[in-house]
């Protein structure tokens, strides 16, 4: 072999291994991206990074503030050559959507301040906290209101007609208010779940009545749909320099570039951090795949996945992710947390504070698990979900907690979606209608919805019928077509419990309803519908005479191929309201009558049966539904007595949590165990027990306390002291790492 030919086969052979080794690259903010990008010359911007990466590649990132839309495009890692991007060594990381404002102020009038901007902004921040957009009524983050329509909102009174808006004067005086409102934006809360933003064409001030833009949703020009929403119909008024009138409040006034705002207890300006948004998405992922977010805090900004696939979004969190552009004169939807491709993943993530959706979900299999959303969307304009799954396909929904949201669904659920492990509470304060799983007629075919504990949802107001259902399969969009009943079906509710919302509802056919336990709730407790009611009007608007809008048409055949078995509830029915002489469909080990009577102790969040229920092992077995029984034939309702496990669902957090009994809790029985929500990435736990606060906070595995290391999540107890109040801890153990637990107690009943 020449010397020559020798070079060239050595030159081959390094260009095709050199992509073998992966590369570190490093950012800071005080980096420059003429550097090298390695740890002593980081670069600057994470957009310059990003454009050197490939398979296998690590992206650092030092501690600091980056405020950056940064687009990833055709950026291709590999399904075992990952791309990554994460903080350098736990170093603290904020993905920005704001600036620091440091400008010259003028005083305005009054406490209100004044100041002119470069930069377009549509929402600020004192000291990291959300001022509130000047509106009327007032409403503010720090106490809840923003989420408490009678609070918050004006109502509409039964003259309103589409366009015209005259105002409830007995509940709130728009009069007294001595403010013109004509070229506000007004939030209209007129089409039960539907939410819009429009613009006053006329007002007078001391005047009770206004108009506005119409041109909303075709459904509110039908007299019909419009007197059945009458008592529904709710508004407040944002972003005019005439409505800011207390403290925290803002305005900015695009056409002048002028930002007015009364600090906090009068603060002067100059002392304060004053950030404005500037932009939504710090990371917008388009046509790539195979990359990994970590370990990021994400302030005034969130990302977007676009036509992306295997993307993994892990252990973030997310502060004020999306806000409307409503200062800015705009009147859609606010840009929103988006996920849009193929098997993406979002795990261990959190989203707090929203004007908007918290999330949404288009394609095929991706995983949203172990998240917790909170306080999520305050004015619902728009298409306004809590979450919103309608457009994914086989998207997996698990152990995620979702509670404190405006819009009236708590999950929306797209065809054959996993939908289990979930708490969700607390959700459809601003609109009325809805549930905290929704499930259209599309989407039922595949859906399986198990495993959760769905309660206490919302009733938006005392001028609303109900509060949310707690699962609702719902009537096919395409309608009940006279001799072509296009009954949705095919879906699958199992080991629920539903409580103190308004019913399990299922419409449909061909439906799959076990093992679940609803009690305690507005309407029976789990309607299986079929045959029963009035019909409705026509809705031509959706094509064809026989459509009815409402749930009282008559559906003969409903259901009739649908199964009910080993349900425990106060009431099960073929419709929400009345007793029924029979369920439609197969159906047997059903049970109904006091659950209390039945269980341990439910207002403690046991749902076990007691030891002298009937219903033990009482139940009909259901070949891949009932799971191990210990027995021949499983208990009827969600809980196997016998299993040495008690499933909890929601997120999971770091330390054990989710205490039961829950922790101050009173009037707990003597024969009570002790149960919690595992550890994340739990391998075991060590638990501490005892009467006295300190022993137990300072117990170590010699100690009296100490009651070992259980695998399991129950901890069984002898027979309790009356009227004594005890302590215990649970602590997590992974691997050689230990997390130490809350002090959680209780006191058993006298």
């Amino acid at each position: 072999m020449t010397r020559s030919y020798s070079i060239i086969l050595l030159c081959i052979i390094l260009v095709g291994t050199s992509d073998l080794y992966s590369k570190e690259y490093y950012v800071a903010p005080n980096g420059d991206d003429s550097g090298s990008g390695s740890l002593e010359q980081p670069f600057k911007t994470i957009q310059h990074a990003v454009k050197q990466l490939k398979a296998g590649d690590t992206c650092y990132l030092r501690g600091g503030r980056y405020h950056e839309a940064v687009h990833i495009s055709n950026l291709k890692g590999l399904e075992n050559k990952q791309i990554t991007i994460l903080p350098f060594n736990n170093e603290h990381v904020i993905l920005d959507g704001t600036k620091e404002i440091k400008s010259v102020w003028n005083s305005h009038k009054g406490h209100i301040v004044k100041t002119r901007l470069n930069d377009e902004i549509w929402q600020l921040f004192v000291g990291n906290e959300s001022m509130i957009s000047a509106r009327w009524p007032n409403a503010q983050w720090k106490d809840g209101a923003m989420f408490d329509q009678e609070k918050t909102w004006a109502h509409q009174s039964d003259q309103s007609q589409y366009g015209k808006m005259v105002n409830d004067h007995d509940f709130r005086d728009l009069a007294q208010a001595d403010v013109d409102f004509t070229n506000a934006l007004v939030m209209l809360n007129i089409g039960a779940w539907n939410t819009f933003a429009t613009r006053v064409t006329s007002h007078k001030k001391g005047s009770n009545t206004f108009t506005y833009e119409k041109n909303l949703w075709d459904r509110l020009a039908q007299d019909v749909y419009w007197e059945m929403r009458k008592e529904t119909g709710w508004y407040f008024f944002e972003g005019s320099l005439n409505m800011l009138d207390t403290a925290t409040e803002w305005v900015y006034q695009a056409d002048s570039k002028e930002l007015y705002i009364w600090p906090s207890d009068n603060e002067s300006p100059e002392n304060l951090d004053i950030r404005g948004k500037t932009l939504t998405y710090a990371l917008h992922f388009e046509n790539s795949e195979y990359l990994k977010i970590s370990g990021l805090h994400f302030f005034g900004s969130t990302f977007h996945i676009e036509s992306a696939n295997h993307v993994s979004i892990e252990d973030c969190d997310f502060k004020y992710p999306s806000y409307s552009k409503r200062m800015l004169g705009v009147t859609e939807e606010p840009e929103v947390t988006t996920i849009d491709g193929i098997e993406n993943t979002l795990r261990n993530c959190t989203f707090a504070y929203t004007d908007g959706t918290g999330l949404k979900i288009r394609g095929e299999r991706n995983l949203i698990e172990n998240c917790y959303f909170h306080e999520i969307n305050y004015s619902c304009v728009g298409d306004a979900v809590t979450v919103d799954g309608g457009e994914g396909v086989e998207t997996i929904f698990r152990r995620n907690t979702i509670h404190t949201g405006g819009a009236s669904v708590g999950y929306r659920s797209g065809p054959a979606n996993l939908i289990e492990y979930n708490n969700i509470f607390d959700i459809g304060y601003l609109q009325s209608d809805g549930a905290l799983i929704q499930v259209s007629g599309s989407a039922q075919p595949g859906t399986v919805i198990r495993y959760n504990w769905l309660h206490e949802s919302a009733q938006a107001s005392r001028f609303d019928d109900d509060p949310k259902y707690g699962v609702r399969f719902d009537g096919s969009f395409i309608g009940y077509l006279a001799g072509a009943r296009d009954f949705p079906h095919g879906g699958t509710i199992h080991h629920n419990v539903v409580w103190d919302t308004r019913s399990m509802y299922v419409k449909g056919d061909s439906q799959l309803v076990y093992h679940n336990l609803s009690f305690d709730n507005l309407r029976n407790d789990i309607a299986i519908r079929s045959a029963v009611g009035n019909p409705v009007p026509k809705d031509p608007l959706k094509g064809f005479n026989y459509q009815g809008w409402g749930p009282g048409i008559d559906h003969p055949g409903e259901n009739d191929n649908s199964i009910t078995r080993n349900n425990l509830a106060g009431q099960i029915s073929s419709n929400l309201r009345s007793p029924s002489n029979g369920l439609p469909g197969k159906h047997s080990n059903n049970w109904t009558g006091d659950v209390r009577s039945q269980l341990r102790d439910p207002d403690n969040l046991d749902f076990r049966l007691s030891t002298e229920s009937r219903l033990n092992d009482a139940g009909y077995y259901i070949d891949g539904i009932t799971g191990k029984t210990g027995n021949v034939l499983p208990d009827i309702g969600p809980y196997e007595t016998n299993n040495g496990h008690y499933w909890i669902p929601g997120r999971q957090s770091q330390q054990a949590s989710n205490p039961i009994p829950p922790n101050v809790a009173i009037s707990i029985d003597i024969d009570a165990d002790l149960m919690w929500l595992e550890g994340y990435k739990a391998d075991s736990h060590e638990v501490y027990f005892g009467n006295s606060y300190k022993a137990v906070n300072e117990a170590s595995p010699v100690s009296n306390e100490y009651q070992g290391v259980l695998d399991s999540n129950i901890l069984e107890m002898d027979q309790l002291n009356f009227c004594e109040t005890y302590f215990w801890r649970v602590d997590v153990i992974q691997g050689t790492k230990k997390i130490k637990g809350k002090i959680w107690r209780f006191t058993v009943e006298e």
